[in-house]
């Protein structure tokens, strides 16, 4: 009898082991969705992982473009991979926010070629060369590009002189920034 006992203990803990573990797979399942549904979703952009390896420019997802001069800033977000450009997005701490939704464009794949004509992928990661703490009003500028595999790659510039560019800059954001524009102006 007291064998019996024993097995049947071992039984009953075994089915709670087992209980338990699938619900905790059930549980991490849930999450890591939760977090592929976030990987992808602008709003969490900031949070994305960094580019580990290089990547093809058919790989581009989504571009997002910041220029903040003193107290105004302006940005261009552009889903290529739905076909969308958000109106008048504006930057949280987290990534972007679509405070006025998107507007459906058919010519989000021609970011691709701005992105190409530029090199952009050639840039250098960082133009920043003062401490951002030695000027009080200055100019900054963040191109974030994000792939496929909801990895991100992104290229800055700080300070309070012009050297914080790349030397096509000017040409890349009047070129960019007019293809937003264009697309919402006409909508």
């Amino acid at each position: 009898m007291k064998n019996n006992e024993n097995f049947l203990m071992i039984v009953i803990v075994a089915s709670f082991f087992l209980c338990g573990c699938q619900q905790i797979a059930k549980y991490e399942e849930e999450n890591i969705n939760m977090e592929q549904e976030e990987l992808f979703d602008i709003y969490y952009l900031f949070e994305a992982p960094k580019a580990k390896k290089d990547y093809n420019l058919t790989e581009i997802i989504k571009v997002v473009f910041t220029k903040n001069d003193s107290s105004l800033t302006d940005t261009v977000a552009i889903d290529i991979q739905n076909n969308e450009i958000y109106i008048d997005p504006r930057v949280s701490s987290l990534g972007i926010r679509a405070r006025n939704g998107t507007l459906q464009i058919s010519d989000a794949d021609k970011v691709l070629k701005i992105l190409e004509k530029y090199d952009v992928q050639s840039w250098k990661n960082d133009y920043s060369f003062e401490n951002p703490d030695t000027y009080e009003d200055g100019f900054g500028w963040n191109l974030i590009i994000q792939f496929e595999d909801g990895a991100i790659k992104e290229y800055r510039g700080s300070g309070s002189e012009e050297e914080i560019t790349p030397s096509n800059f000017k040409a890349f954001v009047a070129e960019l920034t007019n293809f937003a524009d264009d697309r919402l102006n006409n909508e």
